[in-house]
């Protein structure tokens, strides 16, 4: 009856249910009267610390330290201290949070509504609170206090290619390698973060380093901004983009709650009751509350498909139901109701022929559920360049719109005015499942000119226009259209059409491209794909043409065909985790093209995928075989690829991979992302990282998690199958929230010992009281007697002493010896009959 009872899971502290045991009939039993009276109010644990999952309204919170002690009613409850009370956003009126900084309270104390639910077996703790008492944030808000600025830990990712190729032209072997590697790194020093991007090119005659960009940055929290400094690159947003040597300072939109990112309307409406509202979009449910009656505002919407209108249902408490429509279609610089966003750079153009200092700021806001507002501002010696516009949100749709002026000085001294206007459009027809992904049209006057034609000197090129009437012109585009529309048909499959029109001045004829393709993938596995491609376009002369001769329009070596492609894929086995697909192509374009195509996965675990290839051309009527495999090992990506024709064969390698330096040594990996985590676990080796594919704790005790998201929760997990068995973690998961840019070191604790379940038998003849702690030689507690005197510990040495206590008297505890023999050291578990004598540990 006792064990049935000290086991019960559920306990609600709201209830006062009184269990009463004579302590008359237990006399003699070894059951200490503290114990007795812990088990008559109904309590199941005793006072202490114990690492809890905890929970508020069964919304997980985090794994933390809970202490339980006795209230002012003198019975046990979790006390929590200023820290964990900062986690639960619970709001305590009347409380001095620095008054208990190293003190603790209750909540029932100051929430009189507040109960507990302790689920002993799940070791979970849920918090019932009423809403009323807890601070309303975004969802996905991480407090600032919680974000980590990580360790000094350098980094490298390479990617190396190496390719030859022999070739024959008019009866002469030719032969040609090269090798391409690729650099990208950096290092931390507190929120200072420095970062490299390099690449090495060789041949057979030359070798060449190309130093691509190297600069510091920095987050700025308390602006929710980054600050870079060095060799860095504009965004291209509204103006082209250029290379400079300089500084950069742009809001920085991953800092708030996902919920506040991206584009996504502010719901309003009117609740008569309290409601239950409803969001839905395409059909599908993406948000769900409950509101007060009156007026309700719902502004952390998470950003989904970009069209769609939302349909919002209000779920009154009387049973009626209410309905309207949020028009929702966004284009790319859509943006919330009150956000805002800038971009300032200023520096010196490099790389260009005649490089100069600039300025230019781009700033958008969003004014409300319809219009967000753009502009910018770009300065130069001898330039000046404005846009201003509009993201506009509608029922018809999205709709954007550019309108963007410029000045220049040309070489002779004379200044040239220009415009441009830019529109975009997107929407989702919802009946009828029609997305326009993107229209555009764009339009420029003669006189336009961006930055980067002036520094490239193009200028030049128009006065020799001008001069010279029938030199070729350089290329300019007048305007340009493009299109893109995406038809779900259902099990009928999904068409496509993208098309784009470019416009020149004078002499360059237009140039489009109009794609038409059809999909299909049926039940058993089969898919079908089928395209036609029609282009034409006429590539100008770029280089300067310093004659008075009238060049032919056949310069321009016209381009205009048809292509038509059809593809069968056909999977060999959908049963297994290996993927086998047989793929054929047809293309015509000059000649008919045939080819056929295996490829899969040879390993389960998915490391080994090849392909394997054949091609024949009836132009040529050559027949060319080509095979392709990438291999992921522990610590490096491997790709190898080989072809074979006629006239020529090829063959190449590329490796891919990354390093971490840190205080621990080098830790080697696939790639690092811009913010990583290394985990460290002593002694864990082979224990698999559960969020990232295929990566395990190397024999130094360090493995590489390659990618965080930064400014939230990620959650850190290790699988310690495969460690060793005299390895056990003290926590296998962990949760991080790192700036951008981070590399956070996070330690996974171990103890290092054998596993022993021994069966303690007492020499009174007695069973020992179940939950009776377990001590070592040195007083730590390391167990908990369980059900038939059993007794999990782990220890590192096979000759040792233990003490188990259930009360604070001498004759409540007892002591066992063991001592393991050389065959049972290396069993994952080792299973010890013992016997436990009264009295203390000496």
């Amino acid at each position: 009856m006792i064990s049935v009872c000290y086991a019960e899971n559920k306990n609600e502290t709201s209830v006062d249910e009184a269990y009463i045991f004579d302590q008359a009939l237990l006399k003699d039993s070894g059951i200490s009267p503290q114990l007795l009276k812990q088990l008559s109010e109904g309590q199941q644990i005793a006072a202490g610390q114990y690492r809890l999952d905890l929970y508020i309204n069964q919304q997980l919170v985090e794994r933390t330290q809970i202490e339980y002690k006795a209230n002012k009613n003198n019975k046990l409850s979790p006390c929590f201290n200023r820290e964990l009370l900062a986690k639960t956003n619970i709001i305590i009126s009347g409380l001095d949070t620095a008054s208990v900084a190293n003190e603790c309270v209750f909540l029932e104390d100051y929430i009189p509504d507040a109960k507990f639910d302790f689920d002993f077996n799940k070791l979970k703790l849920n918090l019932i609170i009423p809403n009323l008492y807890i601070k309303q944030n975004p969802r996905g808000y991480v407090e600032k206090k919680d974000w980590d600025a990580g360790s000094s830990i350098g980094f490298i990712n390479y990617m190396a290619n190496y390719y030859l190729n022999n070739y024959e032209i008019s009866g002469k072997n030719h032969q040609q390698s090269s090798t391409y590697i690729a650099l990208n790194g950096g290092i931390n020093f507190a929120q200072w973060q420095f970062r490299q991007q390099s690449s090495v090119n060789l041949d057979e005659h030359t070798s060449s380093w190309n130093n691509i960009k190297s600069y510091v940055k920095r987050p700025l929290e308390n602006i929710q901004s980054e600050l870079s400094i060095g060799q860095l690159n504009t965004s291209g947003r509204f103006f082209s983009g250029l290379n400079y040597l300089g500084i950069n300072l742009r809001s920085d939109e991953r800092m708030l709650p996902e919920s506040m990112r991206g584009y996504a309307p502010v719901v309003q409406g009117i609740a008569k009751t309290t409601a239950r509202v409803s969001i839905k979009q395409n059909n599908r449910e993406i948000y769900q509350s409950t509101v007060a009656p009156g007026a309700f505002r719902i502004e952390d919407l998470f950003p989904t498909s970009l069209n769609g209108d939302l349909d919002v249902y209000i779920y009154e408490a009387d049973g009626s139901v209410g309905h309207f429509k949020v028009p929702f279609s966004a284009v790319p610089d859509s943006l919330r109701q009150g956000a805002y966003k800038y971009d300032i750079n200023i520096g010196k153009t490099r790389e260009y022929t005649e490089d100069a200092y600039f300025a230019n700021i781009d700033t958008q806001y969003g004014l409300n559920n319809t219009f967000t507002l753009n502009s910018g501002l770009r300065l130069a010696k001898g330039y000046q360049a404005a846009v201003v516009g509009t993201a506009f949100n509608h029922y018809f749709g999205a709709l954007g719109t550019d309108f963007t002026y410029t000045n220049a000085k040309l070489s002779d001294q004379s200044y040239q005015s220009g415009w441009m206007i830019n529109t975009t459009y997107s929407k989702t027809f919802v009946p009828t499942q029609t997305t326009i992904a993107l229209a555009g049209y764009r339009f420029s006057s003669s006189g336009y000119q961006d930055l980067s034609e002036i520094l490239n000197n193009d200028h030049k090129k128009q006065d020799i226009q001008s001069n010279q009437q029938n030199a070729p012109y350089i290329n300019q585009e007048k305007s340009r259209v493009v299109l893109s529309i995406n038809q779900n048909m259902d099990q009928w499959g999904t068409l496509y059409l993208s098309s784009s029109l470019h416009h020149y001045r004078d002499q360059k004829n237009k140039d489009y491209q109009l794609q038409l393709g059809y999909g299909k993938s049926f039940k058993n596995g089969i898919s079908m794909n089928f395209s036609i491609v029609k282009q034409q376009s006429h590539p100008a002369e770029t280089n300067r043409i310093e004659t008075d001769q009238e060049i032919p329009l056949d310069k321009y070596h016209k381009n205009n065909d048809t292509q038509y492609a059809v593809s069968f894929t056909f999977p060999f086995n959908q049963k297994t985790k290996r993927i086998n697909d047989l793929t054929v192509n047809y293309n015509n374009n000059i000649s008919n093209t045939y080819q056929a195509s295996i490829s899969g996965i040879l390993s389960e675990r998915q490391a080994i995928h090849y392909n394997l290839g054949l091609n024949y051309d009836d132009a040529t009527h050559q027949n060319t075989l080509n095979f392709s495999a990438q291999k992921r090992f522990a610590y490096a990506n491997l790709g190898l690829n080989a072809s074979s024709s006629e006239n020529y064969w090829q063959s190449s390698a590329n490796i891919q991979g990354a390093m971490a330096f840190h205080r621990g040594g080098i830790t080697l990996g696939h790639y690092l992302s811009d913010t990583f985590a290394l985990i460290e676990a002593p002694g864990a080796k082979g224990a698999q990282i559960l969020n990232a594919q295929n990566t395990k704790i190397d024999r130094f005790g360090f493995a590489l998690v390659p990618t965080l998201t930064p400014y939230r929760f990620n959650a850190l997990v290790i699988n310690p199958i495969g460690s060793s068995s005299q390895i056990e973690f003290e926590e296998n998961d962990q949760k991080v929230a790192p700036y951008a840019g981070a590399t956070v070191k996070v330690k996974f604790n171990t103890k290092k010992g054998y596993a022993m379940l021994l069966h303690a038998t007492p020499d009174s003849g007695e069973n020992l009281p179940l939950g009776a702690d377990v001590f070592d030689e040195y007083s730590q507690n390391i167990g908990v007697v369980g059900q038939n005197n059993q007794i999990y510990i782990r220890s590192e040495k096979t000759t040792g002493s233990l003490n188990v206590k259930w009360g604070n008297q001498i004759q409540d505890s007892c002591r066992i010896d063991y001592q393991l023999s050389k065959e049972q050291i290396n069993a994952p578990l080792i299973k010890l009959d013992t016997v436990c004598k009264r009295g203390h540990l000496e």
